[in-house]
């Protein structure tokens, strides 16, 4: 046992004085950027979304929300994911995928992951998404986002809403202008 013991011993000292001796950073993994891991994550989120058909190879796009998961991983990030999210809400980012337009999912997704954020710093991503975007969900996501941020920063956004186009944003919008009615007692 105690020859076991001194062979033991003297690996142990050999693994040492090399691992003494590596170069710094040797062996060592770099962590993920804050724009690799939303990448990474934008990208996982948007593959669900496409499929292809069997018949003719008709490519499909279907908005799936992110996975808890997901959007644990984005909270995570905190602040540091705004800005790159920001790009997906503005559909600014090449997505990936040959001959699609990111335009469909990506903001979707992203406006849902700033949401999910509730930082202050998202609100510009928000408002743009807002005013820029011509499709009603977008901008329902958008207010949406906006109103669970920050309920003053979005008034007079919700106020717009009332007026929008869309009857369903217009609905929506209803919604949320309760939020801003004093309350009245029933007296």
């Amino acid at each position: 046992m105690n020859r076991q013991w001194h062979r033991f011993l003297r690996i142990l000292l050999l693994l040492g004085m090399f691992g003494a001796r590596l170069p710094f950073g040797f062996a060592q993994v770099s962590s993920p950027t804050t724009s690799d891991i939303v990448k990474r994550t934008m990208a996982a989120a948007l593959a669900r979304c496409h499929s292809k058909t069997s018949l003719n190879g008709v490519e499909a796009i279907t908005y799936i929300p992110p996975t808890n998961d997901e959007i644990e991983t984005i909270k995570s990030l905190g602040s540091a994911a705004v800005e790159q999210l920001s790009t997906y809400a503005q559909a600014k980012v090449d997505c990936g995928f040959a001959k699609i337009d990111c335009g469909f999912p990506a903001p979707l997704l992203a406006l849902k992951f700033l949401t999910a954020l509730r930082n202050p710093a998202a609100l510009g991503a928000f408002q743009s998404a807002f005013a820029q975007d011509q499709w009603e969900v977008t901008r329902m996501y958008a207010l949406a986002g906006m109103f669970e941020t920050s309920k003053t920063a979005a008034e007079p956004y919700v106020k717009a809403a009332l007026e929008d186009k869309s009857p369903n944003v217009r609905h929506m919008a209803e919604g949320l202008w309760l939020s801003y009615q004093p309350h009245k007692s029933d007296k």
